[in-house]
């Protein structure tokens, strides 16, 4: 390790322990087991590993969900301004947004596959948000959603989730996959509902992937609270990471030879490593983070 490079891991195992001592729900114990993983191949994987983690823990994820509330509330009345509505104050704005999410429901994006769940799980960040909202009887699981809009008519219906990855996850959900036993996709009852305001909002989302989405599905209006850029890949040298950018290559050659024994099966954790504390990691975290692959590996969280 070169002198330099040996200044930049002690600045880095710094960071680490402020973070854990302040902002994390891991200690110090787990830390140096999820290092120890690393001891027989190169010690600087863990460290690079835990820099590049971004950490959402429970206080981040309900920041966060009132930030997606605020900017949801703030896509409703400026739709409205739009479409000729006139306001005098901000009385007037919460009395209409108020009255426009009292006829809305929203909906987790899951029941496709076992990662979908940690969506279920935001919700109740929302309910519990002391930002007022849609009321808690207004909070469905999917099987409910075509008696809701045949029923109750509602203002809006919102989608929410952790994060766009790739956009696959979501496009099976929406787009490809058959739900409450009809011979249709949701896809399908948005474009046969144009009078109805229909939102995926979600706390995280890679730039590409969130234009992809937009791109591909005029009907829905897609709410991203945080985006991340090409640039802020891991394997983009003109990221925060530049200055260990000369040692990337030998860094992913001892990555690979860890992946011979443990292998990965997302390649998007290459580009966007995200834990999510509130229950559980989705598929584009590292796996390395919390995959238990043997009896030898130390997780940082168990999925």
């Amino acid at each position: 390790m070169s002198q330099s490079n040996s200044k930049y891991i002690r600045t880095i195992e710094n960071d680490i322990k402020l973070k854990s001592q302040f902002f994390w729900d891991i200690n110090d114990t787990e830390i140096q087991k999820f290092k120890n993983n690393f001891k027989n191949y190169n010690d600087e994987i863990a460290y690079f590993l835990l820099d590049m983690m971004v950490y959402y823990n429970a206080n981040h994820c309900r920041e966060i969900t009132n930030t997606a509330i605020y900017e949801l509330k703030r896509n409703i009345w400026l739709k409205a301004l739009k479409n000729g509505n006139n306001f005098n104050n901000s009385e007037e704005i919460d009395r209409y947004t108020h009255e426009y999410l009292s006829n809305s429901f929203i909906f987790p994006v899951s029941n496709i596959e076992e990662s979908g769940k940690s969506a279920e799980l935001l919700e109740g960040y929302y309910k519990e948000s002391p930002i007022d909202f849609v009321p808690v009887n207004n909070y469905k699981s999917l099987s409910a959603l075509t008696e809701i809009i045949a029923i109750n008519k509602p203002k809006s219906i919102i989608f929410v989730d952790d994060i766009i990855g790739t956009g696959n996850q979501f496009c099976k959900f929406f787009s490809k996959t058959k739900h409450f036993n009809l011979d249709a996709t949701i896809e399908m009852c948005v474009n046969n509902n144009k009078d109805i305001d229909f939102y995926y909002v979600v706390f995280a989302s890679d730039e590409k992937a969130l234009n992809d989405l937009n791109k591909k599905y005029k009907n829905l209006k897609i709410i991203s609270v945080e985006v991340f850029s090409l640039e802020d890949r891991i394997t983009n040298k003109n990221n925060e990471y530049w200055e260990i950018y000369n040692v990337y290559n030998d860094f992913m050659k001892d990555l690979k030879k860890i992946e011979k024994d443990f292998p990965r099966k997302c390649k998007y954790s290459l580009d966007l490593p995200i834990l999510y504390v509130s229950g559980r990691a989705q598929n584009t975290s590292f796996e390395y983070f919390w995959n238990s692959y043997d009896n030898t590996w130390n997780v940082l969280k168990a999925r």
